[in-house]
């Protein structure tokens, strides 16, 4: 089972790619560690934005799991947030 971590910045305006597709299921972290900025990010897919996006506040951890084949986005409206991902992946 392998893990990868991975931190990722954000910068405002712009969409990052935090999770890989993978053939099998995933499980995926994410951890908004912008603690006292005043800074926002969206998750979701390849289009996310701040009106279709799942905001995550800052401190925050939220899980979830991709099916095959999905990838998982960020984006920032303002600022430069800093996330930290990780991606526990499954064997074949």
């Amino acid at each position: 089972m392998p893990i990868l971590n991975s931190q990722y910045t954000v910068a405002a305006d712009t969409r990052v790619k935090i999770a890989s597709a993978d053939n099998m299921p995933q499980t995926v972290l994410v951890h908004d560690a912008e603690n006292g900025e005043s800074t926002e990010i969206f998750l979701g897919n390849a289009t996310v934005d701040e009106t279709s996006g799942l905001h995550i506040h800052s401190g925050d951890t939220m899980t979830f799991t991709l099916r095959p084949n999905d990838e998982l986005y960020a984006y920032s409206n303002q600022g430069n947030p800093t996330l930290h991902v990780i991606q526990i992946q499954n064997n074949d």
